[in-house]
């Protein structure tokens, strides 16, 4: 699907988090206090089964159904067994960009090192949804004030964006790079790429004015063609 929706992803005016939580030290809890401390100036939309009115002061929704239609970015912090029926309901909701931050979702092993044989892709084209993830550090947009991440350190502004596929090492770097002053245009990590790839992230960061450098940590290359 190359850079199709990417935009939404780097570029977003409504956020949605999947499982947001009053609990700073969950995943969906770090999330929102995330994007409202870094200054992100879009619309923020906490969803949670429990109907919370709000969570860490903003809106909550119980249900997806109930997210306005033209939400940009979904981020789930779900645990791994509902996410299937998420994408799901997100399709149908017209949601087309989906930033998937938990981990633990079962593969065999021959599927590991086959990104076109992740179980999550299939959805992907069924319901028109780009994934990124599962198992990710989330992105970080400095110039818009965007962290969509579970990092505790926003990145700085830069020209050089930071691509990965470890979010351990993404969070070392972000940590040493911010305690040097040490900028990024984009900041993020791919996981285990159900469908959103690495170089369909290049190909779109590389046409971002902002964007001079990109930088790569490859642990693996699953599809050499593409490069």
């Amino acid at each position: 699907m190359g850079t199709r929706w990417l935009e939404r992803f780097f570029e977003p005016s409504k956020i949605a988090v999947i499982g947001a939580s009053e609990r700073t030290s969950s995943m969906g809890g770090a999330v929102i206090q995330n994007l409202k401390t870094s200054g992100f100036k879009g619309s923020v939309y906490a969803v949670n089964v429990r109907r919370y009115k709000t969570v860490h002061g903003v809106p909550c929704i119980s249900k997806i159904g109930r997210l306005p239609k033209d939400v940009d970015l979904a981020i789930i912090c779900t645990p791994a067994h509902t996410i299937e029926k998420i994408i799901k309901q997100l399709g149908r909701h017209g949601i087309h960009a989906v930033l998937i931050l938990t981990g633990g979702i079962s593969r065999k092993r021959a599927e590991q090192f086959r990104p076109s044989k992740h179980p999550l892709r299939k959805l992907s084209r069924e319901h028109g949804v780009r994934i990124m993830g599962p198992d990710c550090l989330g992105l970080l947009v400095p110039e818009l004030n965007l962290n969509a991440s579970y990092s505790h350190i926003n990145a700085l502004p830069g020209k050089v964006a930071y691509l990965g596929q470890s979010g351990t090492l993404a969070s070392a770097l972000l940590d040493w790079a911010h305690a040097r002053g040490i900028g990024f245009s984009h900041f993020l990590t791919i996981g285990d790429s159900a469908d959103v790839s690495m170089p369909d992230t290049i190909d779109y960061l590389s046409t971002q004015r902002q964007v001079k450098a990109i930088m790569l940590h490859l642990e693996q290359v699953t599809d050499a063609k593409s490069f």
